[in-house]
């Protein structure tokens, strides 16, 4: 089925700008890399978005779109609906762009077994706390440790977590339900219970402790540990603060969380689709951005 876009051209010299010989051969090992990566010709969307994904982490827009670029003209060459031509595919290209220029100055996802230290260390200063009952450090550590654990199992950043109220929160024994958008956009975030740093546990222990039935579910705490349910927390210095306590010597912001996460539930043999899923993107460009 696959012709040779040589021969091809020879027949069709009603093409408008015929492509060089350089343009061909560079044409063709991306055709061959594609299939070498995993992908089927004729390309689903899907496989298309998978494969940009891919490239994303490793090379230049301009390879990426030189790609693309020959995907669309072995369909269009083959008689097959381009499937690179589709709006979710042409914003996953404008998002790619986006990542290749930050790429260099992006934060670095959070490993899981960093994520593993910094939550064993604040438990133990917890405990350490309890013990001693310095009550004025307690609340802001029970915050804490519901905001690092909800932010990283929930692949959510200091926006969704500054925006989080109690309303929009559901706990049973079954886990943590979190509504989120509204309209057609609307969708629950679901997180079953964890065996080690369950933000289930960690979100019921900061609302009973807080006596919080409405309103913002992560507020300010001043130095005496007073809530102020008027100010938000600042996430992205609570995250700091909880890595300098644990000494990890990481510089992180809340995108790191989503990005960990990401990178965890890809390790562990989650679909780009479940990810984008969980997290709540959409379109799917859930892997495209964080499954490195």
């Amino acid at each position: 089925m696959d012709k040779d876009i040589q021969d091809y051209r020879i027949r069709s010299p009603q093409r408008e700008k015929p492509i060089s010989t350089a343009t061909e051969r560079a044409y063709k090992q991306a055709k061959y890399h594609f299939i070498f990566s995993g992908g089927l010709l004729p390309a689903s969307e899907n496989m298309i978005l998978n494969y940009i994904a891919d490239l994303s982490s490793a090379y230049s827009f301009n390879t990426i779109s030189q790609r693309i670029a020959a995907l669309s003209r072995w369909h269009h060459d083959q008689g097959f609906n381009d499937p690179t031509k589709a709006s979710v595919v042409r914003q996953a290209l404008v998002e790619a762009r986006r990542i290749c220029k930050i790429a260099a100055k992006s934060h670095l996802p959070l490993d899981f077994n960093l994520f593993d230290i910094i939550m064993d260390t604040h438990e133990s200063s917890l405990q350490l706390s309890i013990r001693k009952s310095q009550d004025e450090q307690l609340l802001r550590m029970r915050r804490d440790k519901a905001i690092f654990s909800l932010g990283f199992w929930g692949g959510l950043r200091s926006g969704n977590l500054n925006s989080l109220m109690i309303e929009h929160i559901s706990i049973t024994n079954t886990g943590i339900s979190i509504y989120r958008g509204s309209g057609q956009q609307k969708s629950i975030l679901s997180i079953p219970p964890m065996e080690k740093h369950c933000p289930v546990q960690a979100m019921e222990q900061w609302l009973n402790a807080s006596g919080l039935t409405t309103g913002i579910a992560f507020p300010a705490i001043n130095r005496w540990g007073i809530i102020d349910n008027t100010k938000r927390a600042h996430i992205n210095e609570t995250l700091r603060r909880l890595a300098k306590q644990a000494e990890v010597n990481i510089d992180f912001t809340s995108n790191s969380l989503r990005a960990g996460f990401a990178e965890w539930a890809y390790s562990q043999g989650w679909s780009f689709m479940d990810i984008m899923n969980h997290v709540g993107w959409t379109p799917a460009l859930a892997k495209l951005k964080y499954a490195r």
